[in-house]
């Protein structure tokens, strides 16, 4: 696949993950979606090589949700494939990387004064705090990792307990009933500077690919902080120990 369209698809998986699962209520049940059969259709005959019928399926999608994330990212890429619909030249392939030259060094603080934390990224990575959808966005230079994290307020404390847990993986499965391509594969607890969180990882495919989402449910005072990360699988145990020592540095209440 190219690196522009993996790119895409972290981009857009990210959203739907994070914008789903830091909606204000965890209980918060999603909807089913009109959209879903043509998208699953879509899926079938994208695996099955029939590019031009899996086109059409998903324009199916597009005109009943002009906004679906998900048709459009599969859209681009059979256009990335076969050139339907695309315009020459419009997408660019990255450089070829070099995996062995990345040095795992972090770069200086970077403070969310609204929202009241701090951490160090991985060096050279971008920091974005204007997107609405998530609180800050870090990006690594090749757009192959990334670091979301999304401050959510509650009304009262969040107790990280087994109903919290299971409410959350009820709410990830439902979401993901409606993902083709995307399973939870962890759901459990963990220590994190001497607090119980939760962990999930998602696993989730697009042709050949498959891509991973890690995150943590935190929980301070009067608010749940979602840190999430995406890359591909393959990718996973190369960037695991930088963006950990990263997410690592994250303090809720720097000085």
């Amino acid at each position: 696949m190219k690196r522009k369209s993996m790119r895409k698809w972290l981009r857009v998986m990210a959203f739907v993950f994070l914008a789903a699962l830091a909606a204000n209520s965890f209980g918060q049940e999603a909807k089913e979606s009109p959209v879903l059969p043509y998208l699953q259709n879509g899926d079938r005959f994208f695996e099955q090589g029939k590019f031009k019928e899996a086109l059409g399926e998903y324009q199916k999608a597009l005109s009943l949700d002009p906004d679906n994330k998900y048709a459009q990212f599969q859209i681009k890429q059979i256009q990335d494939k076969t050139g339907l619909g695309a315009e020459e030249g419009q997408y660019e392939l990255l450089p070829p990387r070099d995996y062995s030259k990345i040095t795992f060094e972090l770069g200086p603080v970077f403070k969310d004064q609204v929202n009241n934390f701090a951490l160090r990224p991985p060096k050279g990575w971008g920091v974005d705090n204007s997107d609405p959808n998530f609180t800050v966005k870090l990006t690594e230079p090749y757009s192959e990792s990334y670091i979301f994290i999304k401050v959510v307020p509650t009304s009262n404390p969040v107790l990280v307990n087994y109903p919290f847990r299971d409410q959350v993986e009820a709410l990830v499965k439902k979401l993901l009933d409606q993902v083709p391509g995307a399973a939870l594969r962890y759901c459990n607890f963990e220590r994190f500077h001497d607090d119980t969180v939760l962990r999930t990882e998602i696993l989730f495919k697009t042709g050949p690919n498959k891509s991973l989402i890690s995150t943590r449910y935190i929980s301070d005072i009067n608010r749940v902080v979602i840190v999430s990360w995406v890359c591909q699988e393959k990718l996973f145990y190369t960037f695991r120990p930088w963006v950990e020592s990263s997410i690592a540095t994250l303090n809720l209440n720097p000085r």
